[in-house]
């Protein structure tokens, strides 16, 4: 026959409570602090949602390609771009000279959720002209301007594209741009 073993209390509480514990008061704290822990979390969050929202999370996702204007001539005028999301830009090319080496002033200006950066390439639309990016700047007024310049390794008319890439949420709108240059 075994006799029954008995524990004994050394912290000199007599409570039923298993730590010798009288109350919950030492559990309340953990849960407060995780409390307070969360509610500054959410804080956090409702601030950049506010502050980064609408250039990070706002649609666009995936690739949008813009459609200009039938016939429009980016290089004589500014060039109305839409977007299927009811966006539009206007982009245009201003030569700061005569001649293929003369330098491009290249503007931008989106309505509607303006876009985290634009970046443009040009290149030869039968003929690869090497790389040629150029970042466009924001402006205080809502524009984006950049500069650069065409090759000048050929003769004649030469026919170019140009291609913006303006990333906007989760994704990119992209605009693609037919001009020429040159004589006959």
């Amino acid at each position: 026959m075994e006799l029954p073993i008995h524990h004994r209390h050394t912290s000199g509480h007599t409570s039923g409570h298993p730590r010798g514990h009288g109350g919950s008061q030492p559990a309340r704290r953990p849960r407060a602090l995780r409390l307070t822990l969360a509610a500054g979390a959410l804080l956090v969050a409702a601030a950049a949602v506010h502050w980064v929202g609408p250039r990070w999370l706002a649609p666009p996702w995936g690739e949008i390609a813009g459609q200009a204007s039938p016939g429009c001539d980016v290089l004589r005028q500014a060039c109305q771009v839409h977007f299927d999301d009811g966006s539009s830009a206007a982009v245009q090319l201003r030569s700061g000279g005569a001649g293929d080496m003369a330098p491009l002033e290249l503007q931008v200006r989106f309505n509607g959720t303006q876009p985290r950066s634009i970046g443009i390439d040009l290149d030869g639309e039968s003929m690869n002209m090497g790389p040629n990016h150029t970042e466009l700047s924001a402006r205080a007024d809502g524009r984006w301007s950049g500069g650069t310049a065409l090759s000048a390794c050929i003769s004649g008319r030469m026919a170019w594209i140009l291609t913006l890439r303006a990333p906007v949420g989760g994704g990119v709108r992209v605009v693609r741009l037919r001009f020429e240059t040159g004589t006959p």
